[in-house]
C-alpha cells in the first residue's frame, strides 16, 4: 500500500511538475496563434485594399480619355506655352494676323450659388479655379473675325471674351484691327 502511495505522489509531482514547466509553453503557443489570426486578418484586409486599388486603377484606364479632356477644358496650371499656340493657330485659321497678345493673372476667383462668381472674399477658404486674362491685337477681315469668335466658343479650353474693339486699318482694303481681351481658366 506504501508501496502504491509513493507511486501515486510521485505521478502528482510529475503531473505537477509538467504543468507548471509546460503551462508558460502553452500560454505563448496560445498567444502565438491569437497573434496569427490578427496577423491574417491584417493580409486580409490589406489584400482587399489592393483589389480596390486594382479596380480603381482599371476604371482610371478606362476613363483616361475623359479625364485627359477634362485637364484641356480646365488646366491643372495656366499653361501658357499652350494657350499661345493654340490663340495663334485660331487666328491663323480663321485668317487673321495675330499681331501681339499680353498675358495677365487675376486674382483668384470663386464660385458661389447658383453659378455667381465673386472675388476672392473673407472667410473663404475654397478656390474653385484662377484666371489668366490674354489682350490680343489682331488684324484681318470682318469675317475671319467673325469665324475667330465661333472657333474661340467652341474651343474644349474654357475662354469667355471681355472686351472687344476694333478699327478700320488704313489703305481701304476691307481689313480691320481687333482688340480682343478674354479670359481663360485654370485650377
Amino acid at each position: 500500500m506504501i508501496k502504491n502511495l509513493i507511486i501515486l505522489v510521485l505521478i502528482l509531482i510529475l503531473i505537477v511538475v509538467i504543468v507548471f514547466l509546460d503551462v508558460p509553453k502553452v500560454q505563448e503557443i496560445l498567444a502565438l496563434r491569437e497573434q496569427i489570426s490578427e496577423e491574417k486578418e491584417a493580409f486580409s484586409e490589406k489584400q482587399n485594399l489592393l483589389l480596390k486599388i486594382e479596380e480603381l486603377k482599371g476604371d482610371y484606364e478606362e476613363n483616361k480619355e475623359s479625364l485627359e479632356k477634362v485637364s484641356y477644358i480646365l488646366p491643372a496650371e495656366q499653361d501658357i506655352p499652350n494657350l499661345v499656340v493654340q490663340l495663334e493657330a485660331l487666328a491663323f485659321e480663321n485668317g487673321l494676323v495675330l499681331e501681339s497678345i499680353n498675358l495677365s493673372s487675376s486674382e483668384k476667383t470663386q464660385t458661389g450659388r447658383a453659378g455667381e462668381v465673386r472675388e476672392s472674399q473673407q472667410g473663404a477658404t475654397s478656390q474653385d479655379y484662377q484666371t489668366l486674362t490674354a489682350n490680343l491685337k489682331l488684324i484681318g477681315d470682318y469675317a475671319g473675325f467673325k469665324n475667330f469668335l465661333k472657333t474661340v466658343e467652341n474651343n474644349i479650353r474654357l475662354m469667355d471674351i471681355i472686351s472687344l474693339n476694333f478699327s478700320a486699318e488704313s489703305g481701304g482694303l476691307g481689313l480691320f484691327r481687333f482688340d480682343v481681351s478674354l479670359k481663360t481658366y485654370y485650377q
